[in-house]
């Protein structure tokens, strides 16, 4: 290569690397841009979900007048059910003549003197014995 020729592609390095320290900055600062907006979009968001959560607390508070209307519903379901209750009792109540029968009802004896006779079916006493029977009659001698 020539002097000149090393010359000029010097320059060509020393140009193009100016011009890239440019876009550099340039990229830099749309960074910063574009960082800037990211942040404000992300305070906007963590407003929303505040604003959201105090809501639902909000709603999720009992006042005083809605705890008491529950309490005495509660209250009237509870008096209802003990009606209801008491009227089975009622109903399940037995006569007092009935109560009587009971108790005067003689209790239940037991004889064991008093055994059933036992009908017992022999079949076939006189048969002749099979090969088995006679093996095991043999065994069990």
């Amino acid at each position: 290569m020539k002097p000149l020729e090393i010359v000029q592609k010097f320059r060509e390095i020393l140009l193009s690397a100016s011009d890239e320290v440019e876009l550099k900055e340039q990229e830099v600062e749309d960074l910063e841009v574009v960082s800037e907006e990211l942040q404000e979009e992300v305070k906007e968001e963590a407003k929303e979900e505040t604003e959201a959560k105090e809501e639902v607390e909000a709603m999720e508070q009992v006042s005083m007048e809605d705890f008491n209307k529950l309490k005495a519903e509660v209250a009237s379901l509870k008096a209802m059910v003990s009606k209801s209750m008491e009227s089975k009792e009622e109903e399940m109540e037995v006569p007092s003549e009935l109560e009587a029968e009971k108790l005067s009802a003689e209790p239940i004896v037991h004889t064991p003197e008093e055994k059933p006779e036992l009908k017992l079916n022999l079949f076939s006493q006189q048969r002749e014995e099979s090969m088995l029977e006679r093996i095991f009659s043999k065994i069990n001698k």
